[in-house]
C-alpha cells in the first residue's frame, strides 16, 4: 500500500519536472528551418505574383513600383507568431533592406561557396542567437539566384526609362549589374523564441 501511495506522489512530481525541463528546451532547430522554409515559399511566391500581375499591366516600370509600393505591406502580412520575413543583399536598392553583421557574414560565405561551384539554389544557413538580454532568436537565411525577369531592373542593361524610374524611387541604388546566375540577394527569416 505504501508503494501505491509513494507512486501516486512521485508519478505526477516526475511527469511536471519533464513539461519543465521540455519548456526549458532549445527548440528543434531543424523544425524551425522548415517552417523557415515553407514561409520563404509563401512570401517569394506573393512576391513574383505581384510583381508579374504589375509588369502584366505596366511594364518594368509598374514593376519597379510595385516594389516600393507593394512589398512593405507583403513583408507586414508575414510577420505573424514572432516570425519576420525579408529580402536583403550585398547591393540593396532599398536602404531599410541593408543585411545585419550576421546576415553579411552568411551573404560573404554564399559568395565564396558560388565561386567554389556550389548550387546557389542549395546555399541556406541557420543559427539560434541568444542576446545580450537572455532572449532567444532564430535566424534563417537562403540565397536568392539571379533569374531573367530579375535582370530587366537589376541587370546591366537597363533601359533608360526605367533607370530613370529607379534612380528617383531609389536614390542610393546599388542593385544593378548583377547577371543570370548571380546571388541576388537573400530571404532572411527571424523568429523570437
Amino acid at each position: 500500500m505504501k508503494t501505491s501511495i509513494t507512486l501516486l506522489v512521485l508519478i505526477p512530481l516526475f511527469i511536471s519536472q519533464q513539461l519543465a525541463a521540455k519548456n526549458n528546451m532549445e527548440p528543434n532547430q531543424q523544425v524551425l528551418e522548415q517552417e523557415a522554409k515553407q514561409r520563404i515559399k509563401a512570401f517569394g511566391k506573393q512576391l513574383k505574383t505581384t510583381l508579374k500581375a504589375a509588369i502584366s499591366v505596366d511594364g518594368i516600370n509598374g514593376g519597379v513600383q510595385a516594389c516600393k509600393l507593394a512589398v512593405p505591406a507583403i513583408n507586414l502580412q508575414h510577420k505573424t507568431d514572432n516570425w519576420q520575413v525579408a529580402r536583403t543583399s550585398l547591393k540593396v536598392r532599398n536602404k531599410a533592406n541593408v543585411a545585419d553583421s550576421w546576415e553579411l557574414k552568411q551573404l560573404q560565405l554564399f559568395e565564396q561557396k558560388k565561386v567554389q561551384g556550389v548550387n546557389i539554389k542549395t546555399l541556406s544557413a541557420s543559427t539560434i542567437v541568444t542576446h545580450k538580454n537572455g532572449a532567444k532568436e532564430f535566424r534563417f537565411i537562403k540565397a536568392i539566384p539571379t533569374q531573367q525577369l530579375c535582370l530587366k531592373c537589376h541587370g546591366k542593361n537597363i533601359n533608360t526609362e526605367t533607370l530613370s524610374l529607379i534612380n528617383e524611387l531609389y536614390p542610393n541604388d546599388k542593385a544593378t549589374g548583377f547577371k543570370l546566375g548571380d546571388i541576388r540577394g537573400a530571404f532572411s527569416v527571424s523568429k523570437k523564441l
